[in-house]
């Protein structure tokens, strides 16, 4: 759902009860996004806006937490000899 901070202001009581019970409340500022208004139901509020903003997107399926299973290990290959590294490639493109 998106606002007004002019609408919000008029109604906060309203929104505030709306994000309890779980509504996500985008607030606008002239039409360009400002503001996220979300409950913390359940949730320590001693924690951070973003560890509360992680928390909500696990509930809500946008986050999938990590499986716990190690990362298998990468092989490097080493460079070629008369290979250009990275490093060089990009500089000469910010000249």
């Amino acid at each position: 759902m998106e606002i007004g901070v002019r609408e919000l202001k008029a109604k906060l009581s309203h929104y505030l009860r709306l994000a309890e019970k779980g509504g996500t409340i985008v607030v606008t500022d002239r039409g360009k996004p400002s503001a996220l208004l979300i409950g913390i139901n359940g949730v320590d509020s001693n924690l951070s806006p973003l560890a509360i903003r992680v928390i909500q997107g696990v509930q809500e399926g946008w986050i999938q937490p990590a499986s716990g299973r190690r990362l298998r290990k990468i092989k490097r290959e080493p460079m070629k000899r008369g290979a250009r590294s990275g490093l060089s490639i990009i500089q000469e493109g910010r000249k």
